[in-house]
């Protein structure tokens, strides 16, 4: 890992948000990407947020530059000089698809963002606006809710459809979790206990303990007629402070486990970070490995 970018709106938990990220470039080494994308018509419609019309190419971009910067000093303090900071604002009016660019022109290896209040929060996760961003980045996403609180994860939870990508996305899990010395809790829930299932997990786990070579590797096969429910008693229960999942192109990881009313009850979802895989990083991911492998010989 080398280069992290974080995509700062200066919402609500910006804080925690950099403060992991600060976090995770001090475990790696890693360049710190501070970047603030803002459409100028969003803005225009509040004036308080700019107090005269300035020149978006110059002045204002440069005073939003400025203001990444005073927050950043405020909270990161005396690790500010620990590691690397670029800062960068950018003006556009589709701020998903400027963060996504930004991503692969910095050749990022982690985009961290922020998401607003609850109910923005999951419509992150389950609305169409924005989860471009999980489902189309070029690296791992981790993304900060509102009602997140600091701590280095030591926990993680790996929610799992016992899919090929899932293998991929493991041997990705442990790298992070390895900087950390985190335990890892892959899970299945099933609300049907069919052998098929049962057996395909234990498939799953025994091809994991074979490829990877992580001590602190759990692996759960959960039954329950509320998936959402018994989910939400998982992340208690184990005192877990990151979820995982594997995000697809043609439907979300929540969209398929979760309907929305039953999602808007889990606290889990509103208080913990996820580290979201897409299938594009996947291949991507895949593809690297074997040619490293290649060239070895």
């Amino acid at each position: 890992m080398k280069n992290i970018i974080l995509a700062n709106d200066f919402s609500e938990n910006s804080e925690i948000a950099i403060k992991f990220a600060v976090e995770l470039c001090k475990k790696t080494k890693s360049r710190l990407f501070i970047i603030h994308v803002f459409d100028i018509s969003a803005l225009l419609a509040n004036p308080t947020e700019i107090p005269y019309f300035p020149n978006v190419d110059g002045e204002l971009l440069e005073a939003q530059k400025t203001k990444l910067k005073e927050q950043f000093l405020n909270i990161a303090q005396d690790d500010s000089n620990q590691i690397e900071v670029v800062f960068e604002s950018f003006e556009h009016t589709s701020v998903s698809m400027c963060i996504l660019e930004k991503v692969e022109h910095y050749k990022g290896d982690l985009l961290v963002m922020g998401a607003h209040g609850k109910r923005q929060f999951l419509e992150f996760l389950i609305g169409s606006n924005t989860k471009s961003v999980i489902t189309d980045c070029l690296c791992p996403v981790f993304v900060v809710p509102a009602e997140a609180e600091f701590h280095l994860p030591d926990k993680i939870m790996f929610a799992s459809d016992i899919g090929a990508d899932n293998i991929e996305a493991l041997h990705a899990l442990v790298s992070v979790a390895e900087l950390f010395e985190a335990k890892i809790f892959v899970i299945h829930i099933s609300t049907d206990y069919e052998s098929f299932s049962l057996n395909r997990m234990n498939d799953f786990k025994k091809q994991m303990t074979l490829e990877i070579n992580y001590p602190k590797l759990n692996f759960e096969f959960l039954l329950s007629n509320d998936i959402n429910d018994r989910l939400d008693e998982y992340v208690r229960e184990n005192s877990i402070n990151l979820i995982t999942m594997v995000e697809h192109e043609d439907k979300s990881f929540f969209e398929r486990l979760f309907k929305r009313d039953h999602v808007k009850n889990m606290i889990s979802l509103t208080q913990i970070p996820l580290l979201c895989f897409n299938q594009k990083y996947l291949v991507k991911r895949s593809f690297s490995e074997a040619e490293a492998k290649l060239k070895l010989h």
